[in-house]
């Protein structure tokens, strides 16, 4: 999750070179040994929360005491937005607006916002870059190890190596633009390192933005343009962890949150629904994931679920999204990279405080400790090995920290050779 190329390593490779006489045949370096290997440059489309996001504030008056004005800053990630009173202005202006009419969201009223570094990698290595994240456990730390990984190998910033931010709030439905600049990207990309294939690479959620837009493109063009799909740590049928955000709100461990002042916000995203345990395709669609003293609930219950939490508007909002993504095969060659071996949570027990309280325990099993084994290993029902298609896994590995791992790395440089 981090990176950048010391200028001391820099300038003694260069002396190595020219004292070895080397030739440069491609976007990568060879040596007298023989020429290096040719790799495939990437794109990368990050997960949920997984890049930089900004917003301006222009906002009417009001009651609340937040700031009503101010300029171009970071909304996601900035850990100290998150901390007391602050808390309750942030969850405010990253909130979407659904109109049930429309089908459509937006920002609260006087909000803007912008997706900052399309095209470079600088927003997906660091979600927060301050002092006070790295405090934090380096908490804004997202993709710069893989990214240092690479350009160690001689990928470029902005050239070989980029990144595709999006606004992670609105599903694929409402990211027609975003899906149009993807394009250009990939197609721009290949032509700036001589016309080579790229890879798609992923993470998280990421996996189901690639797979919806490579379905949509024509054989010809993938063809063209695509070497290989490299989704990492995907949901493919989703995650149980995300009952516990739409019920009582969800802090991902971090005990400065009160989960109930962010969980308004939570639930007004697309993409919330987006990656709840899909209706259809859930492995065992009559397993109670949410347990109360009054009824529990299964993926068959999403009505019920949505009234009993005082949330109808996501019943509406599960329509809009439910059947964007058909879990179909791409056309190109997938290689699926996941973790497991970690106690994820697989089930949900609450007691008289459903939905206000959190959980009292959570039922585990085998995943990458956000994702279940189950949902990341769904896609090996379309792999084809007889035409390329591969996975490779990890052991002990949370869902975050295998963009970290080596084991990784290594065999993604294998796939990426050309």
């Amino acid at each position: 999750m981090r990176g950048r190329l010391g200028i001391s390593r820099m300038l003694l490779c260069l002396c190595i070179l020219v004292c070895m006489q080397t030739v440069h045949t491609s976007f990568f370096h060879s040596d007298n040994r023989g020429p290096t290997p040719q790799y495939s440059p990437i794109v990368i489309i990050p997960g949920d929360g997984g890049n930089q996001l900004e917003a301006k504030l222009n906002k009417p008056p009001d009651n609340t005491g937040c700031p009503l004005k101010k300029d171009w800053y970071r909304l996601w990630l900035d850990v100290w937005s998150l901390r007391g009173e602050r808390l309750k202005c942030w969850a405010d202006n990253i909130k979407l607006v659904y109109n049930a009419t429309t089908k459509q969201s937006r920002n609260v009223h006087g909000v803007s916002t912008r997706v900052p570094g399309f095209g470079l990698t600088s927003s997906i290595e660091y979600l927060d870059p301050s002092w006070s994240a790295w405090v934090l456990a380096d908490a804004g730390n997202y993709m710069k190890k893989l990214v240092d990984y690479f350009v160690g190998l001689g990928y470029k910033r902005g050239k070989s190596i980029v990144a595709a931010p999006y606004d992670f709030r609105f599903a694929p439905h409402s990211q027609t633009q975003y899906f149009t600049a993807l394009k250009r990207l990939i197609e721009n990309s290949s032509r700036l390192n001589g016309n080579k294939k790229v890879t798609l690479m992923s993470h998280s959620m990421g996996g189901l933005f690639g797979l919806h837009f490579l379905q949509r493109q024509s054989s010809e063009w993938l063809q063209t343009y695509i070497h290989r799909f490299v989704p990492i740590s995907c949901p493919w049928v989703g995650a149980v962890i995300q009952f516990n955000t739409y019920a009582s709100g969800y802090n991902l461990g971090i005990s400065i949150v009160d989960p109930k002042i962010i969980r308004e916000e939570q639930r007004s995203y697309e993409t919330g629904v987006y990656i709840l345990p899909h209706p259809h395709n859930w492995p065992h669609l009559d397993e109670n994931i949410v347990v109360t003293p009054y009824r529990n609930y299964t993926v068959r219950d999403y009505n019920s679920f949505f009234t009993d939490i005082g949330f109808e508007q996501g019943i509406d909002m599960l329509d809009n999204v439910v059947n964007i993504t058909r879990l179909e095969h791409p056309g190109v060659k997938i290689s699926n990279i996941y973790s497991h071996g970690i106690d994820t949570p697989t089930g949900l027990i609450y007691d008289n405080g459903f939905p206000d309280e959190q959980p009292i325990r959570r039922i585990l099993g085998d995943g990458d400790g956000t994702v279940t084994l189950k949902s990341l290993t769904y896609i090996q029902r379309l792999l084809r090995p007889g035409e390329g298609d591969s996975e490779f896994y990890v052991s002990g590995v949370n869902h975050g920290d295998i963009l970290k791992n080596q084991q990784v790395f290594q065999y993604l440089q294998n796939i990426l050779t050309l």
